[in-house]
């Protein structure tokens, strides 16, 4: 229970005397734990506590709903199972708070600072977290994202096809063209939320779903590597300043990435995922069912399919510029020094300094406002055209700043209640691989087509020419 003399000195003394007792007496821990502070303070006529010092409190459950916090001080306070929700909290600092299961909804977090507090299923649903520092808070563990249905139950939630696609191998084309049509079927009742299908095609089955560069080992720097191959290579990217250009451009050219190749064509997939494999394995095909976009209490709150040129793509594209360090900084998973000027550990505003300066390179009039929401969810980038293989393949890209595979279940290992796509896995037996290649040449699915260059056509000719002498 709160202390009573805590309770009346707030009460009848206010914000400026109260830290001023703060400062006198650094061994006092305020405890006003369990208690409604907009009832005590009501008082006042106003129910504003803004720049007050509540450091080192205790705060367990207690409520500051609807109060103005700007500026206060929380720092290492006990403020589990509390309610800062509907409350004004920009530049407030949390500085070490145990803040787990603390409801923030729909407050006002804009250049709040989280460093190090412990954040598990605290709620940040409908709050604003604009600029708000999350350095070694591992934000992940929080409720990020409103709940994806409408208590009203107006609101059907998409689930994933009941039919169970993943139980049987993948023959033929016919097959492959059964489990389309009942995937289209099945998400085609979600008139609400329009879902796109993608598609994925590996030649073995044994690989997990993750981008090129994340099967390097995690020193590895992409930014450096994309940065080493503008420098020798300039005039292939003189046309490319927009980041995820360069990205595309560098991928086609074989440079390791974060982006993963998708398509819409399923024979495109399947022509990949029926590509013979040194160990005879089996090849898989992913299915991607992407929501256009998520809704939650009628409203839609944030798209999945993206075009190459929005915000967001911008803010991840350069993200991935950014060194290993940074990113981690940024993303909550690394820690910085507790000291202010210590300058040999880095600093998360260093690291959004250097974020903002590579989008700005591209985007002058870019504003400084990133939710960080947006950098743990995986996004489909349409991209632009720019080379033929991307036409002919009908192809699109995964991408995100957070997570390195993209398998549903991986992506729910870290938090449950983030927006993802839903996801199945077909097998493509070995033994009839070169069947299905056959088929699919029938359709004009081939290397050729699917990669027109040169190399690829005088490829085709000598195939063709070497099966014809053979055959005689």
């Amino acid at each position: 229970m709160a202390n009573k003399e805590h309770v009346e000195h707030l009460r009848l003394k206010g914000v400026d005397d109260w830290n001023q007792w703060r400062i006198s007496s650094p061994d006092v821990k305020p405890d006003l734990s369990d208690r409604k502070i907009s009832d005590i303070i009501s008082n006042s006529g106003k129910l504003i506590l803004d720049k007050i010092d509540l450091s080192y409190a205790n705060l367990k459950n207690t409520s500051f709903c609807g109060v103005s916090l700007v500026e206060a001080k929380f720092c290492n306070a006990e403020m589990q199972d509390g309610d800062l929700s509907h409350t004004a909290l920009k530049n407030a600092d949390f500085t070490g708070a145990k803040l787990e299961q603390t409801n923030f909804s729909h407050s006002k977090l804009i250049g709040a600072n989280f460093t190090g507090a412990k954040l598990e299923q605290t709620n940040f649903s409908h709050s604003k977290l604009i600029g708000a520092n999350f350095t070694n808070a591992k934000p992940w563990k929080a409720i990020l994202y409103p709940p994806p249905h409408d208590p009203s139950n107006q609101h059907i939630t998409p689930t994933r096809i009941q039919d169970d696609v993943e139980s049987k191998p993948i023959n033929n084309i016919s097959e492959l063209n059964s489990i389309c049509k009942a995937l289209k079927n099945h998400y085609e009742q979600y008139r609400e939320e329009e879902y796109v299908i993608y598609f994925r095609g590996e030649c073995s089955d044994s690989w997990n779903l993750l981008p090129s560069v994340k099967r390097y080992p995690p020193t590895v720097e992409e930014g450096e590597m994309l940065f080493d191959l503008l420098s020798r290579q300039p005039k292939r990217f003189n046309d490319t300043t927009m980041a995820m250009a360069q990205w595309v451009l560098a991928q086609h050219y074989g440079l390791k990435t974060r982006l993963l190749d998708i398509t819409r064509n399923p024979l495109v997939s399947l022509f990949f995922a029926s590509e013979f494999h040194a160990q005879s394995h089996a090849g898989r095909l992913h299915i991607f069912a992407v929501p256009k976009w998520a809704k939650v209490l009628s409203v839609y709150y944030s798209r999945f399919i993206k075009p190459f040129n929005s915000d967001t793509i911008s803010v991840i594209a350069n993200f991935a510029k950014l060194s290993r360090k940074e990113q981690e900084v940024i993303l909550g998973s690394e820690g910085t020094s507790g000291m202010r000027n210590d300058d040999r550990v880095l600093k998360y505003d260093t690291a959004m300094r250097r974020l903002y300066h590579f989008i700005n390179q591209e985007r002058p009039n870019f504003e400084k406002r990133i939710d960080i929401r947006d950098l743990f969810c995986v996004f489909v980038v349409e991209p632009q055209k720019l080379f033929e293989r991307i036409r002919a393949q009908s192809g699109a890209f995964m991408i995100s700043a957070f997570h390195s595979r993209f398998e549903e279940e991986e992506m729910k290992k870290f938090n449950n209640g983030t927006p993802h796509h839903h996801h199945y896995r077909l097998k493509i037996p070995h033994c009839v691989k070169k069947n299905i290649r056959d088929e699919l040449e029938l359709l004009n699915i081939t290397r050729e087509t699917l990669f027109p260059s040169l190399e690829e056509t005088a490829r085709a000719i000598n195939d063709s020419h070497l099966q014809r002498s053979q055959s005689t």
